[in-house]
C-alpha cells in the first residue's frame, strides 16, 4: 500500500489525489484535502498539474475541473492516528488533516446525487483553498 505524502495514512484509491510540479517532482495524497495542503505548502514550487480520482467512476480527472462534495458523512479508508487521553484508558482524536472530507467527481450530477445521500456541500475547485 502507498501512503499519503502529507498525512501518512494509507492511500485510499477511491479518493487519491496527485500533485505534479513543474520541476518534475510529484506528491501522492490520500484525498483532495491533503492535496490542498500539499499545494498550499509547496514552498515556492510551481504546480504543473493536479489529478483527482472521480469517486463515481474511479477514473483520474483534472482536479481543477472537478466538482467536490465537502463535509459529507463518508470518511477515509483508514482511521486517523489518535492520541492517548489524559486518563490513559482511551484515545481522543485531536486533529485530522483530512477533515472535513473532500470528495471529487467529474460530473455535477454524480456529485449532487452523492450529496443527496451523504450530505455535504457542492464546491468548485476555485471555491476551495488550494494554494491560498
Amino acid at each position: 500500500h502507498a501512503s499519503c505524502d502529507v498525512c501518512g495514512r494509507d492511500e485510499c484509491t477511491a479518493l487519491a489525489f496527485r500533485v505534479e510540479y513543474s520541476d518534475g517532482g510529484a506528491l501522492t495524497t490520500c484525498c483532495p484535502r491533503c492535496g490542498s495542503h500539499a499545494v498550499s505548502e509547496a514552498h515556492g514550487r510551481e504546480v504543473a498539474r493536479l489529478h483527482a480520482r472521480d469517486f463515481a467512476t474511479g477514473q483520474e480527472i483534472d482536479a481543477r475541473t472537478a466538482i467536490y462534495v465537502e463535509g459529507s458523512d463518508v470518511e477515509h479508508c483508514m482511521a486517523p492516528r489518535e492520541q492517548p487521553s489524559t486518563e490513559s484508558c482511551c484515545r481522543v482524536l485531536t486533529y485530522d488533516r483530512c477533515l472535513p472530507s473532500l470528495i471529487a467527481f467529474g460530473s455535477p450530477a454524480d456529485a449532487a446525487k452523492f450529496a443527496g445521500h451523504h450530505g455535504g456541500t457542492l464546491r468548485k475547485f476555485d471555491d476551495l483553498a488550494f494554494g491560498k
